[in-house]
């Protein structure tokens, strides 16, 4: 039995700072903090002056692959230079894909034009579009993973096909897009979930404030050589 001693013994400051600084440390981790951490990794690098831009756009795209599930991932930034949004960063795809991905330039009526990619707003950032309206341009069929699957008929509101994809957008003052992240696919082959989505717009938000960033200190996208 415990001596009264030991019942009102007083804990100090220093054991209070002690145990929570080990819970965060080494403490039981489920998915969502093992999400979070990979989140603040992320945002630190990006308080680092002089960041390099594509590697976090990588960063970015692996996370949303390996954390969500998620078969494949396209970034798109607008390019100042060329004043055309092209993509940036593929993952997930064959490299001919990538190679055709990193062919296309849009303008930002061609990025949002309804008549060529009919679409259906799930949120402020984010559209979805169905493979049963065609959404793509002709010629772009290449930027699918399986693309004698298009076509296929739907059996289940949570289900994934093949020309399934979410859009969301990342944007600047004026409402102005800055870019975008094409998201396609789930490896358990149904849609993303409402979770998923709200995970990959606070990535968009994140490359958003990082683009933002670079475009302030007057800074390119450093590419890897190819």
């Amino acid at each position: 039995m415990a001596t009264q001693s030991q019942k009102t013994r007083i804990i100090t400051p220093t054991e209070v700072s002690t145990k929570m600084r080990l819970d965060y440390t080494h403490g039981l981790r489920d998915q969502t903090s093992k999400m979070l951490d990979a989140i603040l990794a992320l945002t630190a690098k990006i308080e680092k002056p002089g960041f390099d831009l594509h590697a976090i756009l990588v960063e970015a795209g692996e996370f949303i692959s390996r954390h969500l599930g998620i078969a494949s991932v396209a970034i798109g930034l607008w390019n100042p230079a060329l004043r055309l949004y092209k993509y940036e960063v593929v993952i997930g795809l064959k490299p001919e894909a990538v190679k055709g991905f990193m062919g296309l330039s849009y303008t930002r009526d061609e990025l949002i034009n309804p008549k060529t990619y009919p679409q259906h707003d799930i949120s402020r950032m984010t559209k979805l579009f169905l493979g049963e309206e065609h959404p793509y341009a002709e010629n772009e069929e290449f930027s699918y993973d399986k693309p004698i699957l298009l076509g296929m008929n739907r059996y289940a509101v949570d289900e994934s096909l093949e020309a399934d994809y979410l859009c969301t957008f990342f944007r600047g003052p004026g409402d102005e897009i800055l870019g975008w992240m094409d998201i396609s696919g789930t490896r358990a082959k149904k849609l993303p979930d409402s979770n998923s989505i709200r995970w990959i717009e606070l990535v968009g938000q994140i490359l958003g404030l990082a683009i933002r960033i670079r475009a302030h200190s007057g800074a390119e996208i450093s590419h890897p050589a190819h």
